[in-house]
């Protein structure tokens, strides 16, 4: 079994708030802009001179927490401190390989294999392409990681292998 491309990374900080930023669903957005609706209320209700009700302020709160614990910063900082944990404070290095026949992710002693048919998106960002796997596991695959092919032709090669994913290109945010 030839094996065709292959990617190293580590779960660091960085890579996980990508990761989060590009596969994060609408909800967590949502509650964002809840604190902010809820906040300008407040602010309008203020500069009347009247006082917020206090179930406005619970709101407020109450979104603008949700809002900054879900929010990718927090929650990479989180995953890593996790993942640390898990692999006595290092991160260990993960290989991603990709044969003809399967996804083979590596990671310490972990091997878990995956087929083409399991993958159901191709987000493609600036310096990275993300594969989500059915259900909710994402592979990511840093440009600079490829230790073996180059990202354009990883691009063909799991166009080829994943006709039935869902391709989307995206510039990253900052």
């Amino acid at each position: 079994m030839a094996t065709h491309f292959e990617v190293r990374f580590r779960h660091d900080r960085h890579l996980l708030r990508t990761t989060l930023r590009a596969t994060r669903s609408g909800w967590r957005m949502l509650y964002g802009v809840y604190a902010a609706l809820t906040g300008t209320a407040i602010v309008f209700e203020l500069a009347q001179g009247e006082v917020p009700s206090a179930a406005t302020v619970a709101f407020f709160a109450g979104f603008a927490i949700v809002a900054y614990n879900a929010s990718p910063r927090v929650l990479a900082r989180r995953m890593e401190r996790m993942h640390r944990k898990r692999f006595g404070g290092e991160l260990p290095e993960v290989e991603a390989r990709f044969s003809d026949e399967d996804i083979r992710l590596n990671e310490c002693r972990n091997e878990e294999h995956f087929d083409y048919a399991q993958v159901e998106r191709i987000l493609v960002r600036e310096g990275i392409r993300l594969l989500v796997v059915t259900g909710r596991m994402v592979i990511p695959l840093p440009d600079a990681g490829f230790a073996q092919g180059t990202p354009q032709a990883f691009d063909a090669f799991i166009r080829e292998k994943c006709p039935q994913a869902k391709v989307k290109r995206k510039r990253n945010r900052r």
